[in-house]
C-alpha cells in the first residue's frame, strides 16, 4: 500500500503533496477500521459479563488505545499486520466457549457493518461529489479495509477470531486441541499468506462480500 504510493510519486503519477494526502487518508481509514474492530471485541466481552476491556481502557475509538505500532507498519507496507489484542478473562463468562466466541464475532461483525456503511457513503460521494476526491478515496479505503479485516479475521486459525468462533461449536476435546495450535498460529499464517492461491481465495471472498453489499443496496433503492 505505502509502496504503491511511493512508486506513484517516484514515477510521476502523484506529486509529493498528493502522495502525502493519500497517505493521511489511508492512515485515517485504517485507524478507524482497526479501532472499531477492537472496540467491538471489548463490547462483546462486556455484553457476556467480562469488564476487563473496560478496566483496560479498550472501550474507546481512540486509536492510541488499540494500535500496535509494528503491526500497523506491517499492515501499511506488507498488507499483513495486527492491533493490540483485547484482553479478556474467560472466567467471567457464564459459558467460557460461548463468551469467547461472541467476543471474537463482534470484531468481524463490526467490520461488516462499517464496510456496508462505507459502501453507501462511497456511492453517494462518487456519484454526487466526485470533485471531493479525498473524501471518495477515504470511503473507498474504509470499504476495502473493513471487508479485508472481516475476511482475514474469520480464518479459523488461532489466534484469529475465526478459531474462537469455530471453538464454540467444537466438542470440548477438539476445542482444547485447537487452542494448542495457538502458539504456532503466527507461523502458520505467514506460510499461508505466501501460498500462491491464497490471494485468489481472499479476492474471491472480498468480491463475494462486496457483491452482497451491492445486492442489499439495490434492494434498498428499489
Amino acid at each position: 500500500m505505502v509502496f504503491d504510493i511511493l512508486k506513484d510519486v517516484v514515477g510521476g503519477n502523484l506529486d509529493l503533496k498528493e502522495g502525502l494526502c493519500t497517505l493521511v487518508v489511508m492512515l485515517a481509514a485504517l485507524m478507524i477500521s482497526l479501532s472499531a474492530h477492537e472496540l467491538c471485541h471489548g463490547l462483546g466481552a462486556l455484553l457476556m459479563g467480562d469488564k476487563t476491556p473496560r478496566y483496560d481502557g479498550r472501550l474507546s475509538l481512540n486509536p492510541l488505545h488499540h494500535i500496535d505500532p509494528i503491526g500497523t507498519l506491517c499492515l501499511l507496507f506488507f498488507g499483513f499486520g495486527w492491533a493490540k489484542p483485547v484482553m479478556v478473562n474467560p472466567r467471567n463468562f457464564k459459558n467460557a466457549k460461548l463468551g469467547m466466541a461472541i467476543t471474537a464475532l463482534f470484531g468481524p461483525l463490526c467490520n461488516w457493518i462499517l464496510g456496508f456503511v462505507a459502501t453507501l457513503c462511497y456511492g453517494y460521494f462518487y456519484f454526487n461529489h466526485s470533485d471531493l476526491i479525498y473524501m471518495v478515496l477515504f470511503f473507498e479505503l474504509l470499504l476495502s479495509f473493513n471487508i479485508g479485516l472481516m475476511i482475514f479475521n474469520l480464518i479459523p486459525i488461532p489466534p484469529l477470531d475465526g478459531s474462537k468462533i469455530l471453538g464454540a461449536i467444537l466438542p470440548g476435546r477438539w476445542y482444547y486441541q485447537l487452542l494448542r495450535f495457538e502458539r504456532y498460529g503466527f507461523i502458520i499464517l505467514i506460510l499461508l499468506i505466501n501460498l500462491p492461491f491464497f490471494d485468489r481465495i481472499l479476492d474471491w471472498a472480498w468480491n463475494l462480500v462486496f457483491s452482497g453489499y451491492l445486492s442489499v443496496v439495490n434492494i434498498i433503492l428499489l
